[in-house]
């Protein structure tokens, strides 16, 4: 089904600038689609951080050129591009040859390595049939001036975490032991080279990033080591296997890791992801970040093939080693019954929210009774119900309103629409993941009586107003 149709439809999410013709890379949000964004941060807040009695934050979307020299992100953050000689179109190196010589390299690969495939294949620009030229090293990064002189450099983050870096001494102070987990959710921004696929690949986005603070030589998380994760191996082999034998190939080198992907996986299944749709992809060396000595990608199977929403990361002891070198403090850390001050390592989960949502919105966009139906949790949906008048005369719509007003009371989110036809009105709550709505009829000023439909069975009852609250609430919290 075409998601892109649906979200312009229906004000999931559009073009940043449309009018002007919009902005590659760049969309907004329209009410219903932010809605849908509002809920699955919270959601991920709930099971990733509170639950875990996690420390959040909220840092600057700019900081200064040393940041990002210290982080390596102006010397690694690159993607391999070629340009044509002829008509000047730039490519992505590593796609090109992915795309037309059938090689892998993965974006680190060394710029040489690009030029002797594209001239042994021949490979030649499919626009206009140009020669490129030599691949070089495009950085990503976003850069700016501070202040009216113009002499001080800063940058766009180009990811979230690093305030969290930043901020570690004085989290750490706060609870002076470790592990400690810090989280934020927040904006980061790419200047990609070929933004495509909507919100999947895109210049500004936003992460939800959990950094896990942890003493490399102690193992405090108490794992099932029985339990599987699908597990995709960098040699192509697919299988499920358990935390032990994870651990036995030395792919897991602590207790942390074993208990975050198991987290995430959980969260995934209780978000609405389809379980045989959620794969660990091992990462090759030369396909992962700069500062990760390992990664899982978490992937999920959407109609445009398996999508990267994840990235699970052991960044080892790099970024507060590096942090602490350049600004010159100390942010190591000495812990009861250790001789010795040490860095501490980091584990990271790093979650695209846009990707989430359109890879959610993917899975769980399907057709019933040849109707399109959006059948998201009810976490995720936008609207926990949705209240309908069959006619806005004869004190239909005040009993209507007045049961609209009722229910918002007591916390439930209510879509309320009176204009078209009943069945319009169900179309578009169907679309917009919406799974029970409301009707009042003529029968109800005599029953005192609404129907409840499922949208997701098509079923209708007949509820009692009185009845009504108890009968959501059961719905609702009983998935």
């Amino acid at each position: 089904m075409d998601i892109v149709n649906l979200a312009l439809r229906r004000n999931l999410f559009f073009p940043s600038a449309e009018i002007y013709g919009g902005a590659a890379g760049l969309w907004d949000y329209g009410p219903i689609g932010l809605k849908i964004v509002d809920n699955v941060r919270t959601f991920w807040r709930k099971y990733a951080v509170e639950n875990n009695n996690y420390t959040e934050i909220s840092g600057s979307c700019i900081l200064p050129k040393i940041v990002f020299e210290a982080s390596g992100h102006l010397s690694s953050l690159n993607d391999p591009i070629i340009k044509c000689t002829k008509c000047g179109s730039v490519e992505r190196a590593d796609k090109l040859v992915a795309k037309l010589a059938g090689t892998e390299l993965g974006e680190s690969a060394d710029t040489k390595e690009f030029d002797k495939i594209i001239a042994n294949k021949k490979i030649v620009c499919e626009k206009c049939k140009g020669k490129f030229g030599k691949a070089e090293k495009f950085n990503l990064m976003f850069p700016l001036s501070l202040g009216a002189t113009g002499k001080e450099l800063g940058y766009l983050r180009g990811e979230a975490c690093q305030n969290i870096f930043l901020a570690f001494s004085r989290m750490y102070k706060t609870k002076n032991c470790l592990p400690l987990g810090i989280a934020q959710a927040g904006r980061a921004f790419r200047n990609e080279i070929a933004p495509r696929n909507a919100l999947i690949r895109v210049r500004e986005m936003e992460q939800m990033d959990v950094e896990i603070f942890f003493n490399p030589k102690k193992d405090d998380y108490k794992v099932d080591e029985k339990r599987k994760l699908p597990i995709l191996f960098k040699n192509g082999t697919f299988k499920e296997v358990t935390i032990k034998e994870l651990k036995d190939k030395k792919l897991i080198l602590h207790n942390v890791i074993s208990a975050h992907l198991l987290q995430e996986y959980d969260m995934l299944l209780a978000m609405g992801f389809k379980k045989d749709k959620i794969r660990f992809r091992e990462v090759d060396e030369n396909d992962r970040a700069f500062y990760s000595a390992f990664t899982f990608d978490t992937e999920v199977e959407t109609s445009l093939g398996w999508v990267e929403i994840t990235a699970n990361n052991y960044r080892t002891d790099h970024d507060l080693s590096r942090h602490g070198k350049f600004s010159k403090q100390n942010l190591s850390v000495k812990e009861e019954g250790e001789e010795k001050e040490f860095t501490p390592h980091i584990y990271e989960t790093s979650k695209g929210l846009g990707r989430t949502v359109y890879c959610l919105i993917d899975q769980n966009l399907t057709e019933i009774n040849g109707k399109v139906v959006l059948t998201l949790n009810p976490g995720i949906s936008p609207y926990d119900c949705a209240v309908y008048p069959l006619v806005n005369k004869d004190g239909i719509d005040g009993v209507a309103e007045e049961l609209n007003k009722d229910l918002k009371s007591c916390g439930f989110n209510v879509l309320y629409e009176d204009k078209g036809s009943v069945g319009k009105r169900y179309a578009k709550s169907d679309e917009i993941g919406v799974r029970y709505a409301i009707t009042v009829d003529y029968d109800s000023l005599k029953d005192k009586a609404v129907t409840l439909r499922d949208s997701w069975t098509t079923k209708q009852d007949r509820i009692k107003i009185k009845d009504l609250k108890d009968k959501l609430f059961e719905l609702k919290y009983k998935q």
